[in-house]
């Protein structure tokens, strides 16, 4: 049975039978156990008229050893049917057969035949073989015995015969070498060369079998020895056949065998619990119940003076443990020490331990509890004695303290406990005599306590008991961001949290301390406010912003072009309320402050947002500044102030300025910034400094006595009352006269002597000034004339407008005009008054310019409309007559713009408080004008309505809430419709000298609107 069970274990573990299904075959032994058998082994009866042979080889340098483990071949004497049989170097075994084990095959060469044969009739369950080589070491035999199944264990090594030493030599030693001779197992074990002493090397030593390897090699061993042949092992191997199969060992033991009896044994530790032995019958099975092997017991331990015992058991190996009782120690660590139960039944001290009360040495003593006795209690103290313990019961507890017994000499002996963990802390109690307090007392501030214990030399006694023990709850942990305040650290006390400002207590504020439990609620946190997230209106910067916690702060800018409001904060703080200081931020577009208009210029815009583009026109021209200046994030205007040149200034360091020669005189001024070149006469530089230009008119020929040359202004329409300022030089014999003439247009042409200077006047320039008329527009004439000789040079220089005080108004203006005005037709032109000087005075000379007919048509203005006139003041002469435009109708609304563009200037026109949203519900018209022989260029800056073009309604272009339509020129029918961002950046119309564009909103959704640049060029561009 147990064979059967090997195999099946093989089985299990992958490992086949060679040639389980095969008749015969060659077969290679290796050192490790292989196995053959009958066909259909185990399963199924071998079949009949079979002659297997199989041939099994090892190294040249091995033998084999050969074990038939199983065996079961129909039987009859002699085994003349079926049988077994082995060939080893040229000789046949005999035959086997039947049932059994036969003895192990141990050969002396490297080959051994396998025959097996079968007769046709009776079959049975076959037969399996172990076999492996084995070295030159791995022979093995018995010898000194006297029966083949007993003796020494000899070895054969290097050619000889050695033996085995009989140290730590036991039962699983014996088993395995009668395994390996072709036994069963072992009966006993033997040492001290009980079969004689045997010859040859010790070959192995401390040999440690389990009693389940195949071979003696494979156990734990040395191959070097201290041992004599007097200590030779031996063995009885178990020759006979029991037809019961091996018992299991029972655990902690194991079973022998005696012919069919098996006999229980225990290790060490344990005896047999039921009937040491059991039969085995005919039949194959054992009789008796099985027995176990239990634990032996040892007895309760000895009582332990001032102390006590545990033990886990009263069984082999369990333990017992010694420990004092709380204040008296035998020394030990841990102030106790532990035994075992051992094999022999007794506990494994030889002598009790002693518990004593010793003198502490600045011992740290850390139980929950504990109890202190003067040093031999209760016997009497010795006297010079200084005994100090550190107690520390349990962390962050107060220590209590009952004192159970006090007897010492009065004064000289006393105990002293102290705050700390050194006598440096305050006293707490200091303990003499023989009446002990009956009030428990404990530390104040501190989880240690330092008792100190001194004797003087002379009188003794018994000293004292002290208990101890730790406070109920400890001290309240301390919590970050809060303060916690209590009543005490014994049961019933009470525990307060509170939170600093700025923080949310998270738990229970309140608890009480709980004998056993400790504190009831455990330690709240106190979190941080959390204010929410900042606000984030349009343009609002926020900065220094790394946190939104209690304390946090954030500071608020506004993107560029954008201001906080007044009443906006420029930092906030999260409050302890989990809010935000200050009310919520916003920010407003930054205006620049209003520009003014420039002296002899226009303003182009009245925006003052950010962003915003003011354009300036000069009437006459730069003097110095910027044509367009943009307000700036900072609120600042970019660029410089504009300031325009008067019509009439001119230094003439250039040229003639704004003034042209009169095409009709006699002449030309020459420009000049050193002598003239006529000696006696005229200056040597200009008016102011050396090198500087001045006009003049040269006396000399070819020109003549009486030629005239005149300088003319551009028209200009004066601002406030201004002077005309001038500076004049003439010197010489035959200097004739220089006159200064204003032409003053309204509606007749005036052209008036203001001054005049005849003759010499001296070698230096001479400043004049002359007033201007309130009204109309002008032109200054510098008239000169020519004297009768060489030394007639007149000069002008540095001329130019200032302002004076304007005089009180006598009469007042009508400020309205009849409605539905009808203009008549013009026939002929005012006359023109000419003043004249005289050397005694002014005289008032009237002239009439040549008449000219021109018929103009009379328009007729419904009630409700607006009449448009245009006239062009820098064409008009002396002899043009003057003339109407035709009138244009344009829709009278309450948003209207009409604005004149100077030929050759600039504007800009915008939809209303652009660049913010425009209003809703507009019916807005822009009607542009410049004057004749020029055209107007309109070019889109900026263009942004609120709808969208709708493929749906194309014959609106596409827009029917918010639009832009154009009229180019002013009457002609409107185009598209313009919406959303139809017209982009850079969009340019052109038209004659009129314009007009329409905007129209509804009453929704708003946007920014429009811009657009204003150019009047000439009509050939």
């Amino acid at each position: 049975m147990a064979t059967f069970q090997v195999f099946i274990v093989l089985l299990c573990l992958g490992v086949l039978p060679d040639a389980a299904e095969s008749c015969g075959g060659n077969l290679i032994a290796r050192e490790t156990a292989q196995f053959l058998a009958s066909p259909n082994y185990p399963n199924y009866p071998y079949t009949d008229n079979l002659n297997c042979h199989w041939t099994i080889q090892a190294p040249t340098d091995h033998t084999i050893l050969a074990q038939v483990t199983d065996m079961d071949i129909e039987y009859d004497e002699g085994c003349p049917y079926d049988y077994l049989r082995f060939l080893e170097n040229g000789v046949y075994s005999t035959k086997y057969c039947g049932t059994g084990s036969i003895p192990a095959f141990d050969t002396s060469t490297p080959r051994l035949d396998v025959y097996f044969t079968t007769d046709n009739s009776v079959q049975a369950r076959g037969f399996q073989i172990s076999y492996r080589a084995v070295s030159g070491i791995g022979r093995i035999r018995l010898a000194g015995g006297s029966t083949p199944n007993k003796g020494r264990v000899e070895l054969l090594s290097g050619g000889y015969w050695g033996t085995i030493c009989d140290d730590l030599w036991d039962i699983n030693d014996a088993h395995v070498v009668c395994r390996m001779l072709g036994y069963h197992r072992a009966l006993s074990a033997h040492g001290d060369a009980f079969f004689g002493a045997g010859t040859g090397d010790i070959v192995l030593d401390d040999v440690q079998c389990t009693g389940t390897e195949e071979t003696i090699f494979r156990c734990p061993a040395a191959t070097s020895s201290d041992c004599t042949h007097s200590e030779d092992a031996g063995v009885i191997c178990d020759p006979y056949i029991r037809p019961c199969a091996d018992l299991p060992d029972p655990a902690n033991g194991h079973v022998t065998y005696d012919q069919a009896y098996a006999l229980y044994r225990c290790d060490h530790g344990y005896e047999i619990s039921g009937t040491p032995n059991r039969t085995c019958t005919e039949n194959g099975t054992w009789v008796g119940p099985e027995p176990s092997c239990k634990r032996v017991s040892c007895p309760l331990p000895d009582d332990l003076p001032n102390g006590y015992y545990t033990y886990t058991g009263l069984l082999y190996m369990d333990t017992m443990t010694y420990s004092c009782d709380p204040g008296f120690t035998y020394g030990h660590p841990d102030n106790k020490v532990t035994f075992v139960c051992g094999p022999d039944r007794k506990w494994d001290y030889t002598t009790l331990p002693t518990c004593t009360a010793l003198c502490g040495n600045g011992d740290l003593l850390t139980d929950d509890s504990g109890v202190l006795y003067s040093p031999g209690f209760p016997g009497n103290y010795q006297d010079r004695q200084r005994c100090t313990w550190v107690l520390k019961p349990r962390d962050n507890h107060l220590t209590l303290f009952r004192l159970n017994f006090l007897q010492t000499e009065h004064f000289y002996d006393k105990l002293t406990v102290y705050e700390g963990s050194s006598t440096s802390g305050d006293i707490i109690v200091t303990l003499s005599g023989r009446y002990p307090p009956d009030d428990v007392f404990s530390s104040k501030t501190t989880d240690d306590v330092f008792v100190v214990w001194e004797t003087d030399a002379t009188v003794t006694d018994r000293g004292f008991n002290l208990t101890y023990w730790a406070s109920d709850c400890p001290f309240p942990p301390s919590i970050s961001n809060g303060v916690s305040s209590f009543s005490g650290q014994l049961a019933g006390a009470t525990l307060q949290y509170t939170c600093s400002p700025g923080h949310l207590l998270i738990g229970d504020a309140n608890t009480t301390c709980v004998e056993g439990v400790g504190w009831s609620a455990p330690v709240p946190t106190c979190q941080i406010v959390t204010c929410p997230a900042l606000p984030s209106p349009s343009q609002l910067v926020v900065s220094d912003h790394v946190c939104m916690t209690y304390g946090c702060s954030a500071s608020f800018s506004c993107s560029v072009g954008f201001e906080l409001t007044p009443a906006s904060p420029s930092q906030t703080v999260c409050q302890a309320d989990g809010t935000w200081s200050g009310q919520e931020p916003a920010c407003q577009v930054i205006h620049c402050p209003a520009l003014q208009r420039p002296e002899y210029g226009k303003i182009l815009g009245n925006e003052t947002a950010w962003g915003s583009v003011i354009g300036f026109e000069c009437k006459y021209g730069f003097s110095q500044g910027s044509e367009f200046r943009t307000c700036e994030g900072a609120g600042t205007w970019s660029g410089n102030d504009v300031i325009c040149k008067d019509p009439i200034q001119c230094e003439f360091e250039a040229d003639f300025c704004s003034y042209e020669q009169d095409r009709s005189d006699d002449f030309d001024w020459t420009r000049n910034n050193r002598e003239t070149t006529s000696p006696g006469t005229g200056p040597s530089s200009g008016y102011g400094d050396l090198d500087y230009y001045y006009a003049y008119i040269e006396s000399s020929p070819p020109h003549r006595p009486g030629d005239v040359a005149r300088l003319i202004s551009q028209e200009f329409e004066p601002e406030g009352c201004p002077l005309l300022e001038f500076h004049y030089h003439m010197f010489g014999d035959s200097v004739d006269t220089l006159n200064v003439y204003i032409e003053t247009r309204t509606n007749k042409l005036v052209r008036e002597l203001v001054w005049a200077r005849k003759g010499d006047q001296g070698s230096a320039w001479q400043e004049a000034q002359v007033s201007f008329p309130t009204e109309g527009y002008h032109k200054v004439i510098f008239e000169a004339f020519v004297g009768d000789s060489h030394t007639g040079d007149i000069a002008i220089d540095a001329v130019r407008l200032i302002q004076q005080a304007c005089a009180e108004p006598t009469t007042d203006h009508p400020t309205t005009a009849e409605p539905n005005p009808t203009f008549p037709p013009t026939e002929s032109t005012p006359s023109v008054t000419t003043q004249t000087a005289t050397n005694s005075g002014m005289a008032n000379v009237t002239t009439t310019a040549p008449t000219t007919t021109a018929a103009h048509p009379t328009v007729s203005v419904e009630p409700g409309t607006t009449l448009m006139t245009t006239v062009d003041p820098t064409t008009i002469t002396t002899d043009q007559p003057l003339t109407t435009l035709p009138a244009t109708l344009v829709p009278l609304t309450d948003c209207r713009v009409d604005q004149y563009v100077t030929g050759g200037g600039i504007d800009i026109i915008s939809s209303p408080n652009y660049p913010e949203l425009y209003p809703p519900n507009l019916d807005c018209w822009y009607v542009i004008t410049t004057d004749p022989g020029y055209s107007l260029q309109v070019n889109i800056l900026n263009f942004d309505l609120a709808d969208s073009p709708n493929d749906n309604n194309v014959t609106s272009g596409g827009c029917t809430g918010d639009y832009l339509e154009v009229h180019a020129p002013l009457g002609a029918p409107p185009s598209q419709r313009y919406c959303g961002q139809a017209l982009s950046p850079g969009t340019t119309f052109t038209s004659d000298s009129t314009f007009a564009l329409h905007l129209a909103t509804d009453g929704a959704s708003a946007s920014g609107g429009f811009s657009a640049l204003i150019r009047s060029v000439p009509a050939s561009a």
